[in-house]
């Protein structure tokens, strides 16, 4: 190992130790040894100092991660000219509905916090209406590279009286889709008596007691076949079954010309 990571100091030491001691008698418990004594030979053995010829757990190795290239502009130099200055105060809230912190808060100016430049380069290209791909490393930020624009571009369109489905974001696991509730609920909340959302997936119910709709997120499947939420979170079998099932037909009906 590089005498550069020095795991006392960093701890990784205690977390590596109790990696290997939970798998080693995990191994033992499963072996089912009848064998006492081989069974305190082959603990000692796995127990053994991560890294060692013998050991159960090879030495960690660590990976470099990349920092990626900060834009010039931070969110509020864009404000009321490439982003809406109310999207803007949406990203920069401190707190979300029900007072608690907000962690996904994107401070509108201050160091370390502008855009990467990645995102800026995408978001010009969804605004001059071009299609793009975005390849880019874990923690980049690629979530960011279509949800701002989609949500400007929402904003800045929406008028009074507007109904239906006008953007639809596929994702392929449920897991996926369930993870985007925080970061919607954080960005679209301020702005409910504009925009609204819908997590639509197998888990979502037909009915729900009490409010249909919290902040900008619709609650239910009834509610949504009533008045359409502004951008629907799905996936391609949801979607399918929304297209075939005449229960959904209003979603559609409501929704047409509008997407």
């Amino acid at each position: 190992m590089n005498d550069e990571f020095s795991l006392p100091r960093s701890g990784y030491d205690e977390i590596l130790s109790r990696v290997n001691d939970r798998a080693a008698d995990a191994v033992v418990g499963k072996g089912r040894v009848r064998s006492r004594s081989l069974r305190n030979v082959l603990s000692e053995r796995l127990h053994g100092p991560a890294g060692g010829p013998e050991s159960f757990v090879a030495d960690p190795v660590f990976e470099a991660v990349r920092i990626w290239e900060r834009a010039d502009n931070c969110l509020d130099d864009l404000a009321g000219g490439m982003l809406e200055e109310d999207l803007v105060a949406a990203l920069d809230r401190k707190t979300l509905l029900d007072g608690t912190k907000n962690d996904r808060r994107w401070p509108r100016r201050g160091d370390g916090v502008a855009p990467y430049l990645h995102q800026i380069n995408a978001w010009k290209a969804a605004q001059a209406g071009r299609s793009f791909m975005v390849t880019s490393g874990t923690g980049s930020g690629k979530t960011e590279c279509f949800m701002i624009p989609m949500l400007n571009d929402l904003l800045r369109t929406h008028k009074p009286g507007d109904v239906g489905v006008r953007a639809i974001v596929l994702y392929p696991l449920n897991a996926l889709i369930d993870s985007q509730k925080e970061r919607l609920g954080a960005w679209m909340d301020p702005l409910a008596n504009r925009l609204s959302y819908a997590l639509y997936n197998r888990h979502m119910p037909d009915t729900v007691p009490g409010p249909k709709k919290r902040g900008a997120q619709v609650l239910e499947r009834r509610a949504m076949r009533q008045v359409p939420p502004s951008l629907l979170v799905t996936n391609v079998t949801m979607l399918e079954y929304m297209l075939m099932r005449a229960q959904d037909r209003p979603i559609l009906e409501k929704s047409q010309g509008s997407l």
